[in-house]
Formats: C-alpha cells, sequence, structure tokens
C-alpha cells in the first residue's frame, strides 16, 4: 500500500514516501507509438488504468514510446532509442517472439490476447517489499526480498511519468489525428543496487522532465542485473 504520495511541481519534488505491498505487483508495460495507426486503441485502453482500484499498489501501468516508425513520416516526441532496445531485449530473450506495436508485456511476459480486459493485479507470489524516498535532490530505495535471493546484483528502475499530453498529428499513418496519451515514460534511469544485510538498496537523482504533464507520477521496480522480468514494482502519483 502507498505510504504517502510524492510532491511534484514541473516535476521537482518535496519529501517522498512509497511502499509497495509484499505480494508481487503486476508491472505492465504498452510498447507503442505515434507514427502506428493500430496503437490509439491500446493507448485508449490504457488510459482507463488511471481509475483502476488498484493502481499503484498492485498495480503499475507504463507506456514505452518506441521510435522504430519514426522513418514513415512523422517522429514521436515521446520516443527513444533505449525504449526500443528494451523492447528488443525481450524479443532476445524469448519473452516475446517479436518486435511490434501496440505490444503488451505484463511482468516480463507478453500479454498478446489480452482483448480489452482488466489486467491481472498483483500475484499470490510473496516478492517483499519495495520502498522509495527522498533525501535532498535524490531518491534513496530499499528492496527487502521476502527470501534470500542467489544473486548479489540487482538493478532499480525509475519512470518519471506523464498524462493528460496531447499531440496532433500532421503525417505518417496518424495523420490529421490528435492523440491523447496517459502512463507516457518521459525520463527513466537505471542503477545497480547494492546488498546490505538481508535487503538491497540505491541512491538515483530524481528523475525531471522539461515536458509540461497534466499530471505526473512514478514508477519503480527492480530486476536481476541480467533479467528484465521485474521482482517487485510501485508507484505513486505526483501532487
Amino acid at each position: 500500500m502507498i505510504l504517502a504520495l510524492l510532491m511534484l511541481c514541473n516535476a521537482s519534488f518535496g519529501e517522498t514516501i512509497i511502499q509497495s505491498g509484499v505480494s508481487r505487483s503486476n508491472l505492465i508495460e504498452l510498447y507503442t507509438s505515434e507514427g502506428c495507426s493500430s496503437c490509439p486503441p491500446a493507448d485508449r485502453w490504457l488510459s482507463t488504468l488511471k481509475e483502476h482500484p488498484a493502481l499503484w499498489d498492485q498495480l503499475v501501468p507504463i507506456a514505452f514510446h518506441v521510435d522504430y516508425w519514426d522513418y514513415i513520416g512523422w517522429k514521436d516526441r515521446f520516443a527513444r532509442p533505449d525504449f526500443t532496445k528494451r523492447q528488443r531485449q525481450y524479443s532476445r530473450d524469448k519473452s516475446v517472439p517479436t518486435v511490434y506495436t501496440p505490444a503488451l508485456i505484463s511482468n516480463g511476459r507478453e500479454w498478446r490476447n489480452f482483448a480489452w480486459k482488466s489486467p491481472a493485479q498483483s500475484t499470490d507470489q510473496n516478492a517483499g517489499s519495495l520502498t522509495a524516498e527522498t533525501v535532498a535532490d535524490e531518491l534513496a530505495i530499499r528492496f527487502k526480498p521476502v527470501e534470500a535471493l542467489a544473486v548479489d546484483k540487482l538493478v532499480i528502475h525509475v519512470a518519471l511519468l506523464g498524462f493528460g499530453l496531447t499531440t496532433e498529428v500532421r503525417a505518417g499513418e496518424n495523420a490529421g489525428r490528435e492523440l491523447n496519451h496517459d502512463f507516457v515514460v518521459l525520463e527513466y534511469v537505471q542503477e545497480a543496487m547494492r546488498l546490505d544485510g538481508d535487503s538491497y538498496q540505491s541512491t538515483t537523482p530524481r528523475p525531471r522532465s522539461k515536458v509540461d504533464a497534466e499530471k505526473y507520477a512514478l514508477a519503480l521496480w527492480v530486476s536481476k542485473e541480467d533479467e528484465q522480468t521485474p521482482l517487485q514494482a510501485a508507484g505513486a502519483w505526483l501532487d
């Protein structure tokens, strides 16, 4: 359960605490593009999760905009090569058979036949607690697994999300359409976590973005160093 909310003013923070439950939350990743005519329905579906009762403490949705459709006439302003690289890594890991949009990943696995259904919430698996708090200009993050892991190295992922974003597309497959976006990853960083006793810890810069959005949120998830599948995830609105 979220214990407190982050404070944000144009992506600046006040005092902060985020805490996941013990059960493994479901990280939903949408890979999308403003240059893809099949993507707007998936974007609209993702937006409906803003009202999901399990949002943030059991369900953490995010949207990565990829850049491999930019060549067909419209450059997606939210797309980054790193986001495309992340999706392609899933393909190399055999978590998905090929790279395409719109594509949904649920807790590290392809969710192809989602048919606009409500996603699963937290799983029955007890993963451990993931917490974050602000210290000056940084986020102090801690992951305490329920059981000791057989690895010493974990990675924390931090994504600043934007909501209420609108684009008037003037070229490409969606030319002439106004596209609305939520859960858009505006900034994304990864940092190594260090094992300290029975928990893993890391300190990262607080993410900021120059993109003006109606609302912001922060999503966190932790994975093994050589895997993308999340071990635990958490999030919170930024007010």
